[in-house]
């Protein structure tokens, strides 16, 4: 491992296996510490710390960053998911929320969704964060009016998904005004009303598009004119490039890579439109019909685009070619079958979704080959919900908030599992970050306990003497993830006189532990009778 020594701060060089080949310490930072003894300490935190490291557990926690996940495909690359017990998986928490169809976006201990509040006697659109550990709200910013033209009947409110990019929160509302808010507290950083700015309106029913952002630029559909795609830079909010005048969807872009090159995808009013996301420049279009609503975003596999309509359109896929060096689409094959506003998931070839024009409580969960449209099964009963997918397995939240664990298989509907997660009117999609499930509906929102990933092992991060009899540690994640105030009542620092101690005879040193944006300090007395004080951390799983 490496890690940058700056003054200040104390850190290995080159750590492997419960060895270390040198330790770094700066006598500067340790006053009270004699010369005979220093490295004798050091040495013992530290063996403490590469212990930690060598034993974490091989799969990693990903964060939730995007709507759809990270990849903006609604498939999970976590590892862990087997099945949950009859009852359901542990509850790990559930709360209140208010009317919306927005679902969530998790990373560093937060989860992040949309909702509607009454703030004085308006009705408004508000961004919130939650403690991903407890469920408690952390911080919540008005975003924008709720003056809705009432297309979702009961529980109308936002429908786009905030973004977490680089420590800032990117939310899109119904009425295309743009915000960037820190993350960890909520503070707006810039705002632009994309409307006014670049003459655009929303459509009817709003904008429920989430924003796509990729290399530190925006990408989005602002309904304007001349130009209707933009590319806003995530700093300011400033433009970088704008395209083509294209009659927005309800349809979120994605980004994918096909033949190579990195494309993004918009389902527009005309049908599919692939730019080039550094420039904006066209590198394929797909004539697509449109009418009333096109909800589900495109989903890409290998040089195949599927893409989906409700209203009478139903499905297509487009297939991708490239030759001589300029790409076209055309027609593999078009369907009847239509999904309303849940995106499928593709995983092996086959296409997994939610089916019906507004067949609430009824539509049908159903696998269709990516390649032919040809139906393999079909079972109803699931509504007009979401699903994502991990492991080779499909998380399906039908739209009275039940969610079902199915094999991710052509051969036959196979379900391992079902409970009730919510409940309320759920037309969310779930989302899965660090062996947690995270659900919502109109009224409230819970997490359960999926699976257990390890947390990264903890490393000492700097020392300082804020007084001349007092010290202090501070202590980070090794991955420099933000350490969840859950975890901090099973951390505990031990203390001993001598490195020849038993590890079950050290005792519990008498410090104070405080968490503060993800990091642990340590605050403790120098004890000048003692010449030698050795200190370790212990963690409970």
């Amino acid at each position: 491992m490496e890690s940058k020594e700056t003054p200040g701060f104390f850190a290995d060089k080159t750590i492997s296996r419960g060895k270390w080949n040198k330790l770094c310490y700066n006598t500067r930072m340790i006053p009270w510490l004699n010369a005979s003894v220093k490295e004798a300490k050091w040495h013992a935190i530290w063996s403490v710390v590469v212990l930690a490291m060598v034993t974490a557990h091989s799969a990693q926690a990903v964060d939730w960053d995007n709507f759809r996940g990270p990849g903006g495909d609604g498939i999970s690359p976590e590892q862990g998911l087997t099945t949950w017990p009859a009852s359901g998986p542990r509850l790990l928490w559930k709360s209140q929320v208010n009317n919306g169809f927005s679902t969530f976006s998790v990373h560093g201990g937060k989860a992040y969704t949309q909702e509607t509040r009454m703030i004085g006697d308006a009705g408004r659109e508000v961004c919130l964060a939650l403690d991903a550990a407890t469920g408690a709200e952390l911080w919540a910013v008005d975003i924008d009016r709720t003056d809705y033209d009432s297309g979702s009947g009961e529980g109308d409110g936002p429908r786009s998904t905030p973004v977490y990019y680089e420590g800032r929160i990117y939310v899109l509302s119904s009425f295309l005004v743009l915000v960037a808010l820190d993350a960890n507290s909520g503070q707006e950083i810039w705002r632009k009303d994309l409307a006014s700015i670049y003459g655009g309106e929303a459509i009817t029913w709003q904008n429920s598009a989430s924003p796509v952002i990729a290399d530190g630029r925006i990408f989005l559909n602002a309904n304007g004119s001349p130009n209707t795609i933009l590319a806003l830079n995530v700093a300011d909010g400033s433009l970088v490039w704008k395209a083509t005048k294209e009659r927005m969807t309800h349809a979120t872009p994605v980004l994918a890579t096909i033949f190579g090159t990195r494309q993004l995808i918009f389902l527009t009013q005309n049908g599919l439109l692939a730019l080039n996301p550094a420039d904006g420049t066209q590198l394929w279009r797909y004539t697509f019909p449109y009418n009333t609503s096109t909800g589900a975003s495109p989903v890409v596999y290998d040089d195949m685009v599927y893409c989906s309509a409700a209203y009478g359109v139903g499905a297509a896929v487009a297939k991708i070619s490239l030759t001589d060096g300029k790409f076209s689409a055309k027609t593999l094959w078009s369907n009847s079958q239509m999904n309303h506003w849940s995106t499928p998931v593709c995983y092996n070839g086959y296409v997994y979704g939610l089916y019906g024009n507004g067949a609430y409580n009824t539509a049908p969960l159903k696998c269709l080959e990516m390649a032919t449209g040809v139906s393999r099964w079909s079972r109803s009963g699931f509504g007009l919900g979401g699903l994502i997918l991990a492991e080779g397995k499909l998380i399906v939240q039908s739209d009275v908030g039940e969610i079902a664990l199915v094999e991710a298989s052509p051969t036959a509907y196979y379900e391992l599992a079902r409970f009730q997660a919510v409940d309320g009117k759920s037309w969310n999609a779930p989302a899965l970050s660090n062996g947690r499930l995270y659900a919502r509906s109109i009224s409230e929102a819970a997490c359960y306990e999926l699976y257990t990933i390890s947390q990264p092992p903890l490393r000492w991060m700097a020392y300082s003497q804020p007084a001349a009899n007092r010290f202090a540690w501070f202590i980070n994640s090794s991955d420099d993830t933000a350490i969840e105030a859950s975890r901090l009542s099973k951390i505990s620092v031990l203390t001993s006189a001598s490195a020849s101690t038993n590890s079950a005879d050290w005792t519990a040193a008498e410090v104070q532990m405080t968490l503060t944006n993800g990091t642990i300090r340590v605050d403790g007395a120098i004890d000048a009778a003692t010449p030698l004080r050795l200190y370790r951390i212990a963690e409970q799983p």
